[in-house]
Formats: C-alpha cells, structure tokens, sequence
C-alpha cells in the first residue's frame, strides 16, 4: 500500500511501514511541511496514497479524499514511541481494500472501525 504520514506521526512509522512492503512519504521529511490539511489530502489523491494522521480535524475535509484516511485516536497518556509499533501491527493485519476509500479509526486497546467515505 502507499501511505502518506501526517507530521504528527513518530517518524520510526516509515521505516517499520517501509519494512513491511509499502511505500511511505513522511511529511515531516518533504517539502510538504507547512502545507494545509487541504494540500496534503489533495497530494494523497494525486498520488493515490492513504493519509495516516493524528488531526482528528482532517476528519472535516476527509470527504475530499479518494485514497482512504487512517486516524489514530489516543489517550492522554499513551506513550508517543508506542505508535510505530501499533501502526506496523494494524496496516500488517490490515487489508487493503478496507482501507481504501474508508476513514479507518484505531484507538489502542480496541478493534479499529471503519466508514466509507462515499
């Protein structure tokens, strides 16, 4: 699969991601940095990647994506060097034609739900 991870994912994500076949931009490592939530989901749909991200706000625009959208929801005290690892083991065990096309929401300690976004 192709993914494109929002600045607000730890960026161990790419290379576990990477590790297991897909091909992932980070952009906190692009010249995507400082672009708006709307220019991100308009790169994930030229480049027909599903955007992974924290900003629960995106989920406002998401109906603008044509790829699929992965939120991570976390508790206050979720330990940030967790999510590499929980993301590795969701997209491991995840089909990719769930993914695509949904807003997919992973909440730690639960089974990830899913909506299509048409």
């Amino acid at each position: 699969m192709r993914f494109l991870l929002d600045e607000n994912v730890h960026g161990d994500t790419t290379v576990l991601l990477r590790d297991l076949g897909h091909k992932v931009v980070h952009v906190a490592d692009s010249e995507w940095r400082t672009l708006s939530d709307e220019r991100i989901v308009q790169i994930c749909n030229e480049q027909e990647r599903i955007l992974i991200t924290l900003d629960v706000g995106i989920s406002l625009i998401a109906r603008a994506l044509k790829t699929g959208l992965v939120l991570l929801r976390l508790p206050g005290n979720f330990d940030q060097r967790r999510v590499p690892r929980l993301l590795a083991e969701f997209v491991a065990s995840a089909n990719a034609a769930d993914l695509e096309g949904s807003i997919t929401v992973i909440f730690p300690g639960r089974a990830p739900r899913s909506t299509r976004l048409r």
